[in-house]
């Protein structure tokens, strides 16, 4: 396959294809084969299943929760330099 993917059924054997020749030596035709296709299927990846960016306070609420951390630990720290809290 080296055209541009357009269905659900060409995206699913481009990867069947690049899991086959993924070890590929470089400088074969495997590996310029398997280079094409990483291409083609970033393409149709950008659009048909976009990845939007997160909202920046959303991301800062996930991380401070994987980390255990609460908003009143920024507001009462000492050593916190900031000028401005964070407020969330």
């Amino acid at each position: 396959m080296n055209t541009i993917i357009t269905t659900e059924q060409e995206y699913d054997l481009a990867l069947n294809r690049i899991d086959e020749i993924f070890f590929a030596k470089v400088g074969t035709p495997e590996y310029d084969e398997g280079e094409l296709l990483s291409l083609l299927i970033e393409d149709y990846e950008k659009k048909h299943y976009p990845i939007e960016a997160p909202d920046p306070i959303a991301a800062i609420k996930i991380r401070m929760e994987d980390l255990g951390l609460k908003q009143v630990e920024f507001k009462s720290n000492p050593e916190c330099k900031c000028k401005n809290p964070l407020y969330i």
